[in-house]
């Protein structure tokens, strides 16, 4: 949760005049405290029929298949401690993914939540409707946007076979994807290509795709599986492009047989097929080259029709609305999250849950009665040096608190101060219950999580013995 690095100045320890000087004292249950950092994404502006679309559509979608990737993931992980090891990282991603997609779900389908971002649309659309230059400037943005989620809605399952679920591909196939990309996009002029292939990028590109990554083709193999029964479930066995896919072959033998053909695991010969003029990778006859071939004008062609159908409906709206809040409210709201530098405000304070409360502040005693609780073992294990040390520490040190800090993704390491700019502990987190504040800010349960500036001074006196670190943290 923490870390320290010194930094120097012409080969000195710098000396600033302005730094964080520590409160050891930490802060109190109420307390008024500031974080700074850089939340990264936000979606406060979207409309209710933006969130409703989700709730009933896209997230329903990516939660199942999510699911669907974890239990495929474990099965795969009980063959063996290198199976585990190899689907670690990955099942690491999905399950963070699933606990995230869970919470803004869980949001979406709360009523109360729902109702008040209803009544704050109603507010701003009545305000925009009652004022003739708004009206004309900002009044058809919801009505635009409700069309072009009604054509998404309409062409769901589409969108997500022949589109979403190839974009996000990673391993071998997200390779072959790429390198076909690039093949066709470096024939154009760099203003037309897309994103991420133009003459600026091309360096970067070679060095990703280029780059020595662990590859293990058994798992690559049930994952290429995964993703062609998904699409076969999803659109039907008789449908053009599943047949043209699958080319008559069922998807554990098609999967099979371009997993075990394809040499993209080796990095150089991935190098050596993005040349200038992507003419290897167009002569090129590795399956699974081929295969990207195939499926990537489909791909391409259901993308340009979300680009123009949808995100750019979404883009225009979106920023003609948030361009009527802020002449309506003007510096009353804050924008959303985009990773720009900003302060929020909030207090330290404890939330209801069930039919308990939750306490403003968590100790050592309780990181021992979470961890002997489940057995002392996973991811409820105490680390060797902490269980070494267990009996020096003083277990009512105050270990994390919670606060009522508007936070997102981005902020983690973001310092919390007191009211007279102390640090008083480190962002780390969200609680379970902050996951709709992507969409609708609410502290009525939800939390930013903290580690206590309390507990960090005393791991570092009593666990790692740098008290040197302590006397110059608390030096004036």
């Amino acid at each position: 949760d923490f870390a320290f690095f010194r930094a120097y100045e012409n080969g000195k320890p710098a000396k600033t005049d302005n730094y964080l000087k520590v409160n050891p004292d930490g802060a109190k249950d109420g307390d008024l405290i500031f974080v700074s950092g850089h939340p990264h994404e936000t979606n406060r502006l979207e409309t209710l029929s933006m969130l409703q679309y989700k709730r009933d559509f896209s997230m329903v979608f990516e939660l199942e298949k999510l699911e669907k990737l974890r239990s495929l993931l474990k099965k795969y992980s009980e063959k063996g401690e290198e199976e585990a090891r190899r689907a670690r990282t990955i099942l690491y991603y999905v399950e963070n993914a699933l606990k995230s997609t869970e919470g803004e779900l869980r949001g979406l389908k709360d009523e109360k939540l729902m109702a008040k971002k209803r009544s704050q649309e109603e507010a701003l659309k009545r305000a925009v409707e009652n004022d003739p230059q708004l009206s004309k400037e900002y009044g058809k943005a919801w009505k635009d946007l409700e069309d072009a989620v009604s054509w998404v809605s309409k062409n769901e399952d589409d969108l997500n076979y022949k589109m979403r679920i190839w974009l996000g591909e990673r391993g071998l196939l997200g390779y072959a994807l790429h390198l076909v990309t690039y093949a066709e996009e470096i024939k154009k002029p760099d203003s037309e290509r897309l994103y991420g292939y133009h003459d600026a990028d091309l360096v970067d590109f070679i060095e990703n795709i280029s780059t020595p990554y662990p590859i293990y083709k058994d798992l690559e193999e049930l994952l290429l599986s995964f993703e062609l029964e998904e699409m076969v479930k999803g659109l039907g066995e008789n449908d053009p492009f599943v047949k043209k896919v699958l080319d008559g072959k069922n998807p554990k033998d098609l999967a099979k047989q371009l997993i075990e053909g394809t040499r993209l695991e080796n990095p150089q010969f991935r190098k050596e097929l993005a040349d200038k003029k992507g003419k290897k990778i167009a002569n090129c006859k590795d399956p699974l080259i081929e295969f990207a071939k195939k499926i990537n004008p489909t791909i391409r062609e259901m993308e340009k029709l979300y680009k123009n159908r949808y995100e750019a409906v979404e883009e225009s709206s979106l920023t003609k609305i948030a361009k009527a809040g802020f002449a309506v409210y003007g510096s009353d709201t804050y924008p959303d999250g985009t990773s720009t530098l900003r302060l929020s405000f909030g207090k330290i304070a404890g939330y209801p849950q069930g039919s308990t409360l939750v306490p403003p502040f968590t100790t050592f005693y309780g990181l021992l009665d979470r961890a002997y609780g489940f057995g002392n073992k996973g991811d409820f294990a105490i680390p060797e040096r902490i269980a070494q040390n267990i009996d020096k520490i003083n277990l009512r040190t105050p270990l994390n608190f919670v606060c009522t800090a508007d936070i997102t993704g981005g902020n983690s390491g973001s310092p919390v101060v007191d009211k007279e700019g102390r640090l008083v502990g480190l962002v780390f987190d969200g609680n379970a219950e902050s996951h709709p504040n992507t969409f609708v800010y609410d502290e009525y349960q939800a939390r930013c999580v903290s580690v206590d500036i309390r507990a960090i001074l005393e791991v570092l006196k009593k666990v790692y013995k740098a008290e040197w670190i302590v006397d110059e943290m608390l030096k004036e």
